[in-house]
């Protein structure tokens, strides 16, 4: 527990740049929240699109996978498979999805869907018996036009190269933690915490999780 200074100093730190929000326009019913809070095998759905047609998904779905079972889940692809909760992403070498633009503090927050930008992207949703429930993030490649970025690359084509930046996105960017505390997993987040494996920054991030979900309460 030595470390826990340092890991308070960066959990201000984030707090200071801003935090991820899960604003949304429904509200989960009780029945929902219970359902939530049990959620252990997810399916995973991919859908990666590039301007020459449907990419294969299979580099992209391991990613997920991988990084969901860290947490503790068990993860199922075929629908057919009994799951409690399915989480689709979808991603495009140029993006097509146009929601609604953030309001209020959403257009400051860097994972909310971003009706303007028309670069690499994915979309990470999830469905609870077939119901959306409008909890949405995007995470999007460094750069807005992946034909140029390919050629900077030395890439040929520059649909897989998208893809192959996004996979990196998404191995970044910590859905799996920001799933399990849109279910209300505290558990999940506390084993993670306490891991001895888990890196420094993520248990701030991880902190910073349980702080929102404690002022939620």
């Amino acid at each position: 527990m030595k470390n826990w200074p340092n890991i308070l100093l960066s959990l201000f730190l984030v707090l200071s740049m801003g935090q991820e929000s899960d604003a949304r326009r429904i509200h989960l019913t009780p029945d929902q929240k219970a359902q939530l809070a049990k959620a252990e095998t997810v399916l995973i759905d991919v859908l990666a699109l590039t301007e020459k047609g449907p990419h294969e998904t299979a580099s992209l779905r391991d990613t997920i996978t991988s990084r969901m079972k860290v947490l503790g889940y068990t993860i199922v692809t075929d629908p057919q498979q009994a799951h409690d909760v399915e989480v689709k992403v979808k991603c495009e070498e140029r993006k097509t999805w146009a929601g609604t633009s953030p309001t209020g503090g959403d257009v400051e927050l860097f994972d909310a869907p971003d009706r303007l930008w028309k670069g690499p992207a994915c979309l990470l949703t999830y469905f609870l018996n077939h119901t959306d429930l409008d909890w949405k993030k995007e995470v999007r490649t460094h750069f807005a036009d992946a034909r140029q970025a390919a050629q900077k690359a030395h890439r040929d084509d520059a649909g897989p190269y998208a893809m192959e930046q996004l996979n990196q996105r998404l191995q970044e960017y910590d859905f799996p933690v920001l799933l399990a505390k849109e279910w209300g997993q505290v558990n999940r987040l506390l084993a993670l915490l306490d891991n001895p494996q888990t890196p420094k920054l993520r248990k701030v991030k991880i902190l910073s999780v349980l702080s929102d979900l404690h002022a939620e309460e």
